[in-house]
C-alpha cells in the first residue's frame, strides 16, 4: 500500500466524505505531507510557451498551500482554488492569494494563466469537465500539470500494511492507478487537444515510525473512521514498523498537458 492512498480510483471524486475531510486535520496535512522534488517543479515551471515572465500559475485543490509555496518559490505567482476553509486559512496565513471554492463553482472572472495545477488533487475532481476547465483558463502554450507524490513503503513490506488495512477497513480502494486509469487520463486530455507526457521522479526515503504514522495519519482513508478504529489501525501499524522505522520509494509523477500555441 502506497502511503499516499490519496492517489488513484478512477471515481474517487465521488466519495464526498474523504474529499471533504481533510480540514479536520489541516495543520497535520501542513506539517506532515511531504513537498514535492525540485526537479519536478521545475519540470512544470519549463512546460507553458506562454512566452511570460513570472509565470502566472492557477493551483486548484491547493490544500494548504504545499505546491503553490513550492511553485511561488521557484518564482512563479500563485493563485490558489481550494474548497476547505481551514484549508485555505493555514495557505493564506502564508501569504498566498486563495478563493476559497470548489473547481466546479469556481468563476475565472475572464481570468487566464499560463499554468493549471493540480498537485495530490486531480483525483478529487470529475475528470472530464475539470480537465476543459482548465483547458479554457489556459493561455495559448499554457500547461496542464498534474502533481502526485507516490510513496510505497518497502520496510515493512506493503503487503503486510494491507493487510492491516483490511481488517479494519470497510474498503480498501487500489492506491495507484492501474495502467488502464492512466491511459484513460493521457485519452481525456489528448481528445481536448493537449499533447501529453509523463515524468517520474524518484527517491528513497527512511522516515522515523512516528513520523510515518503522522504522515499516514492525515491520508482521507484513516481521517474519516472513528476515534476507535483509528486508534486500532495506529497500533497495528506502530507494532508492525517497531523501532527501526519504514523505508519508503517516492516515484513522483507530473502529467504534463500543454495547450498548443
Amino acid at each position: 500500500m502506497p502511503t499516499d492512498t490519496d492517489h488513484g480510483g478512477d471515481d474517487l471524486h465521488l466519495d464526498r466524505a474523504r474529499a471533504e475531510s481533510f480540514g479536520a486535520v489541516a495543520a497535520a496535512y501542513d506539517e506532515h505531507r511531504p513537498t514535492y522534488p525540485t526537479a519536478l517543479i521545475e519540470t512544470v515551471l519549463n512546460a507553458p510557451a506562454t512566452g511570460r515572465r513570472p509565470l502566472e500559475v492557477l493551483d486548484v485543490g491547493s490544500g494548504t498551500g504545499i505546491a503553490a509555496r513550492q511553485l511561488r518559490g521557484a518564482g512563479a505567482e500563485v493563485h490558489a482554488v481550494e474548497p476547505d476553509p481551514d484549508m485555505a486559512a493555514i495557505a493564506e496565513s502564508t501569504g498566498l492569494a486563495v478563493e476559497v471554492a470548489t473547481f466546479e463553482a469556481w468563476e475565472p472572472a475572464g481570468r487566464s494563466f499560463d499554468a493549471v495545477t493540480f498537485a495530490q488533487s486531480f483525483h478529487w475532481v470529475e475528470p472530464t469537465s475539470a480537465a476543459r476547465k482548465a483547458w479554457d483558463v489556459l493561455r495559448p502554450g499554457g500547461a496542464l500539470a498534474l502533481m502526485w507524490n507516490r510513496y510505497t513503503e518497502l520496510d515493512p513490506p506493503r503487503d503486510a500494511i494491507t493487510a492491516i488495512d483490511e481488517r479494519h477497513l470497510a474498503v480498501t480502494p487500489s492506491a495507484r492507478p492501474s495502467e488502464d486509469r492512466e491511459e484513460s487520463v493521457d485519452e481525456l486530455l489528448r481528445g481536448m487537444g493537449f499533447t501529453v507526457e509523463r515524468h517520474t521522479f524518484r527517491s528513497d526515503r527512511v522516515m522515523t515510525t512516528e513520523a510515518w504514522l503522522n504522515l499516514v495519519f492525515t491520508y482521507s482513508r484513516y481521517v474519516v473512521l472513528d476515534d476507535e478504529r483509528r486508534a486500532a489501525v495506529r497500533a497495528d501499524l506502530t507494532a508492525l514498523a517497531g523501532p527501526d522505522g519504514v523505508h519508503l520509494e517516492n516515484d513522483a509523477l507530473v502529467v504534463l498537458a500543454r495547450k498548443p500555441g
